[in-house]
C-alpha cells in the first residue's frame, strides 16, 4: 500500500486516512506498483492528475456562473480563466455535467417551495418551538432573520442581518470572480489555504435558537455548502436548495413570508352594546378571524353606528380578542380617532397587512388620527377608562337642507323637478333618526322680467320649517314659461340661499339647486342672456355657501346647447356654471331618484337594524 497523503492533490480536501477523496473521488491510496513507475506511467499519471484538477475547476467554474438551469455565459467566460491547465486545455466545458453527488441537479426548489415551507415553519411556532431562523446563502454572503410566534401572529425579531462571504472569511481573494470561484470549490493556479478557509467558513454558520429555514442559493458550492452542514448539525432544520438569482431575506421578501403566518386569535372593532337601562357591555365585533393569513385577507367593510353623543370625534379600537370577556385582555393593534357625525351609520374599511398590522380606512371627507405603535397601550388603557356603566342619548344637531328650484322650463321637466324635491323631503322626513331637527327650504325661481328685477319678487321661498309646511309650499308652484332661453335667475336664488337663517353649529347644512340653464352673466351676452339687472354674480354667492360650510350638489336637466359638441359663449358658459358642483356633487336630472339624492345630500337615513355603537359614549359611571 502506498503512504497516506494528508490533502487531496486535485481539490486540496482533508482525507487523511482516506483511500479516495470524499470530495472528487480522486485516488489517494492504490494498489501497490513493483519496482518504479516507467516514464510512461509517470506521463499518464501527471495527465489524469491534470485532467482531474481541470473538471474541479471547470465544475467549480460552472457552478458559479449558474449552470447548469441560470447560467450566465459572460461570467463563465471569465471564471473559465482560472481553471489550472488553461480554460480550453482538456475536457471541453460543453461535455460537462454539473452534478452533486447524489447524481441530481443541484437545484430541486422553487420560490413557491419556499412559500409553502415557510407558511408551514411560521404556522408551527408556538409553545416550544416559539423562535424560527431563516438563513439565506447567496452568491454575495449570508442573511438572517429570526421569526418569533408573537401573541397574535408571528412576527420579526429585529432586522434582517446580512454579511459577506469577504467579511466572513477573509482568507478569499478580494477580486469578485475569483472569490466566486473559490466559494464553489475551485482552486486555480494560485493555491489557497484550504485549512484557513474551512475553519473560517465553520465559523461563519449565523447564531440560531430553535428550528432553521435553510434557503441554500448556492448549492454545490464547496465553501458555502460547510456553513450548511454547521447549521444541519445544530437541530432540525427544512433546506431548500433554490437557484441563484432570486433572494429571499430582502426587507420586501420578509413582509412577504410574515403575510403567510396565520392569525391566532380574532381580530376585530371594539364597539358598545347597549341592554336594559342602557347599562353597556363592550364587545368585539370580528373582522378577520383567526388563521386568517395577510397574504390570503380580503378587504373588509363594516357598517357602524355612532352613539348620539355631543361629541363629533369617535374612537375606531382594533383589538386581538382574547377567550375570555375582559378588555384588559385584549391587545390593541389599531386605534384611530374619527371626527364622524354622531347618531348616524358610517362604513368602515379594514385591511390586513403582514404581522397583525391593521388598516382603518373611513370616507375620504372624514378626518382621522392613526395613533403610533408606540401609543397603542395607552390609548386603549384611556379608551376602557372613558366607557360608561350607561349610555343616555344626547340630542344631536340636525340638518338643514336649502332647494332651489328653476321654474322655467318646459312643464313636464319642472313637474318632474318639483316631484324630485318632494320625494327627497318625504324620503328624509321618514327616515332620518331624528325627523323634527330637520329644517327645509325652497327657493323656486322664475325668469326675470319687466316687473320681476328683485331678488324678492323672482323668488318664491319658503324659509327653512318643517317638512310638512315644505311640502303643502310645493304644492302650491307651478311650471312657468321661460324669458331667456340661455340664462336664468339662479344668482337670485343663490343670493337668498346665503341669507337663510342657518344654524351655524353642529347641523347639517345643504344645498340643491335643480335647473336646466346657468344663471345671468354680469355683462350683457345678447338678447338671450342679458345681464343680471342687479349685478348679482354667482361665484360670490357660491364662495359664501361655502364658506358658511353648506354642502352643494347640482341635478342638472341638461339642454342640447351645452353638449360637448356646442363649443359657442353660451354653451361654454353652461357647462362651466354645472361643472362647479364636481363629479361628486353634480346628478343627472334624467336619472337622479330621491334615494340618489339624499346619498348626494348626505343626509342619511336610519340603518334598517340598529348597529353596535362606536366608543366613546355618553353617560354615567
Amino acid at each position: 500500500m502506498s503512504a497516506p497523503v494528508q490533502e487531496c492533490p486535485v481539490c486540496l480536501r482533508d482525507a487523511r486516512d482516506e483511500a479516495a477523496c470524499p470530495g472528487c473521488g480522486w485516488t489517494l491510496r492504490g494498489d501497490r506498483v513493483l519496482g518504479h513507475p516507467t516514464p510512461e506511467q509517470e506521463r499518464g499519471f501527471a495527465a489524469a492528475l491534470a485532467a482531474a484538477r481541470r473538471e474541479v475547476d471547470l465544475r467549480a467554474a460552472l457552478l458559479a456562473a449558474g449552470y447548469p438551469g441560470h447560467g450566465d455565459p459572460g461570467l463563465l467566460g471569465r471564471l473559465r480563466g482560472f481553471a489550472r491547465g488553461g480554460p480550453t486545455a482538456g475536457l471541453p466545458v460543453e461535455a460537462l455535467t454539473v452534478e452533486d453527488p447524489a447524481g441530481e441537479d443541484p437545484v430541486t426548489h422553487g420560490e413557491d417551495d419556499v412559500r409553502a415551507a415557510a407558511a408551514t415553519a411560521l404556522d408551527r411556532l408556538t409553545g416550544d418551538h416559539d423562535r424560527l431562523t431563516a438563513v439565506e446563502l447567496t452568491p454575495e454572503g449570508v442573511r438572517a432573520a429570526v421569526f418569533t410566534a408573537g401573541e397574535v401572529c408571528a412576527g420579526l425579531r429585529g432586522p434582517v442581518t446580512g454579511r459577506s462571504w469577504r467579511d466572513l472569511l477573509p482568507a478569499l481573494p478580494a477580486d469578485d470572480d475569483l472569490r466566486r470561484f473559490r466559494l464553489a470549490g475551485g482552486i486555480g493556479d494560485t493555491r489557497p489555504d484550504p485549512a484557513l478557509l474551512a475553519a473560517q467558513a465553520d465559523a461563519a454558520a449565523p447564531a440560531t435558537d430553535g428550528p432553521v429555514l435553510l434557503l441554500v442559493r448556492v448549492p454545490g458550492w464547496a465553501l458555502p455548502e460547510r456553513v450548511a452542514a454547521r447549521l444541519r448539525e445544530r437541530g432540525p432544520s427544512t433546506e431548500l436548495r433554490l437557484p441563484p438569482t432570486g433572494r429571499t431575506l430582502t426587507d420586501d421578501g420578509v413582509a412577504a413570508l410574515l403575510a403567510l403566518a396565520p392569525l391566532r386569535r380574532d381580530v376585530g372593532l371594539v364597539v358598545a352594546d347597549t341592554g336594559p337601562g342602557g347599562r353597556v357591555r363592550t364587545a368585539v365585533r370580528r373582522v378577520f378571524p383567526a388563521g386568517t393569513t395577510a397574504a390570503a385577507a380580503e378587504p373588509v367593510t363594516l357598517a357602524v353606528r355612532t352613539p348620539a353623543v355631543a361629541s363629533a370625534e369617535f374612537t375606531l379600537a382594533v383589538v386581538a380578542a382574547a377567550a375570555d370577556d375582559d378588555p384588559a385582555r385584549w391587545r390593541p393593534l389599531a386605534v384611530t380617532r374619527a371626527r364622524l357625525r354622531p347618531a348616524e351609520e358610517h362604513r368602515v374599511d379594514f385591511t390586513l397587512a403582514a404581522g397583525a398590522r391593521v388598516g382603518v380606512r373611513c370616507a375620504d371627507d372624514v378626518t382621522a388620527r392613526h395613533v403610533p405603535a408606540a401609543g397603542l397601550d395607552a390609548e386603549w388603557a384611556a379608551t376602557r377608562a372613558a366607557v360608561p356603566e350607561t349610555y343616555r342619548p344626547a340630542d344631536v344637531p340636525g340638518a338643514d337642507l336649502a332647494f332651489a328650484v328653476e321654474l322655467g322650463g318646459a312643464r313636464d321637466a319642472v313637474r318632474e323637478r318639483l316631484a324630485l324635491v318632494a320625494e327627497t323631503v318625504a324620503l328624509v322626513d321618514a327616515e332620518h333618526h331624528a325627523p323634527a331637527s330637520v329644517r327645509y327650504a325652497v327657493l323656486a325661481y322664475l325668469d326675470h322680467s319687466a316687473t320681476r328685477t328683485d331678488p324678492g319678487h323672482v323668488v318664491r321661498a319658503f324659509p327653512l320649517g318643517a317638512a310638512a309646511d315644505c311640502l303643502e309650499f310645493l304644492g302650491t308652484l307651478t311650471p312657468a314659461n321661460p324669458v331667456y332661453s340661455h340664462a336664468a335667475p339662479v344668482e337670485d336664488a343663490l343670493l337668498l340661499a346665503v341669507r337663510l337663517a342657518w344654524r351655524r353649529t353642529g347641523a347639517h347644512r345643504a344645498l340643491v339647486v335643480l335647473g336646466s340653464r346657468p344663471p345671468h352673466p354680469t355683462e350683457d351676452l345678447g338678447a338671450s342672456a342679458p345681464r343680471c339687472p342687479r349685478r348679482v354674480g354667482e361665484g360670490a354667492q357660491l364662495r359664501a355657501l361655502r364658506d358658511l360650510g353648506v354642502r352643494l350638489v347640482g341635478v342638472w336637466d341638461r339642454p342640447d346647447w351645452t353638449r360637448p359638441d356646442h363649443n359657442d359663449r353660451f354653451g361654454r358658459r353652461g357647462r362651466a356654471f354645472w361643472n362647479r358642483f364636481g363629479d361628486r356633487g353634480l346628478l343627472d336630472h334624467r336619472t337622479t331618484t330621491a334615494p340618489d339624492l339624499v346619498r348626494g345630500l348626505d343626509v342619511r337615513a336610519r340603518a334598517p337594524e340598529p348597529h353596535p355603537l362606536l366608543l366613546p359614549l355618553g353617560g354615567t359611571r
